[in-house]
């Protein structure tokens, strides 16, 4: 295809050649004109002819920039087609895919983040923009109501210190406690640290095997007790040390279940 300013160069310089060859020598500054003016013309067609050639070489690696990204376009296609297929999954319908379409409305921008910048090595996190005019929103927390702690009455009798032991001593507090006791053991006791403990009430033992009341004692002091020890215990006449039976042994207060303690026979 002519290039169109080549075209329009031309045909003024024909023109003006042509004036030149017509018009009668007389006037010498009618030929430096025309020397000048075939000279400008000259230049423009020089540059015509390169502007032409920049265009044609620019629009030349356009084209073969678009065939190299078809070409790689088409090679990823290939290469994503086999992958499915070592996968045992179908082969997609490339016919079926629907390209994405652009917004063509302007989209609103996303609040800016928080900038990070470093300097010196550290990284600091730039403070969030607040907005002025906005209006905080405080929601408080419920207020829960207080729950009062169970008064507990010091003047109330009570079992302290509750274990099962082989013995006791002279002061009546437990000899060697332990949890387990082979079937040749003489005595099993119960002995815990009795507070408030005076005529009037009664303090018992429970003793289970398998979950079945095996014995049963009771104590009435005509005393008061106030940190002492006391107890009870169970022996080979009472009911069997049996290896492989579940025990365990009841104090009752005043017909209430204070505590209740586990131990074995192994």
């Amino acid at each position: 295809m002519r290039h169109p300013r080549l075209w329009r160069i031309a045909a003024v310089l024909a023109c003006a050649l042509g004036l030149a060859a017509c018009a009668p020598p007389t006037d010498p500054a009618i030929g430096l004109t025309a020397a000048a003016i075939n000279a400008t013309l000259s230049t423009e067609v020089a540059s015509a002819r390169t502007t032409a050639t920049y265009e044609a070489d620019r629009r030349q690696v356009t084209q073969i920039a678009a065939r190299e990204s078809v070409s790689r376009a088409r090679g990823q296609q290939s290469s994503i087609i086999a992958t499915l297929e070592a996968l045992d999954l179908p082969r997609p319908d490339v016919s079926l895919i629907t390209p994405v379409q652009f917004p063509t409305a302007a989209v609103q921008a996303s609040p800016t983040p928080d900038t990070i910048s470093v300097a010196g090595g550290g990284v600091t996190l730039a403070a969030p923009t607040v907005d002025p005019n906005a209006t905080a929103t405080f929601t408080p927390a419920p207020t829960l109501p207080a729950t009062a702690a169970p008064t507990v009455d010091p003047t109330a009798p009570r079992l302290d210190n509750i274990v099962t032991s082989t013995g006791v001593d002279g002061d009546d507090c437990p000899v060697n406690p332990t949890a387990t006791f082979s079937p040749s053991t003489p005595q099993i006791y119960i002995v815990a640290t009795a507070y408030n403990l005076g005529p009037g009430g009664v303090v018992a033992s429970r003793w289970l095997r398998d979950g079945q009341e095996v014995a049963y004692y009771e104590f009435a002091p005509d005393f008061t007790i106030n940190g002492a020890c006391i107890w009870f215990f169970v022996d080979q006449t009472d009911f069997a040390f049996q290896v492989g039976s579940t025990y365990q042994v009841e104090l009752l207060s005043n017909g209430v279940n204070v505590r209740t303690v586990s131990f074995a026979i192994e």
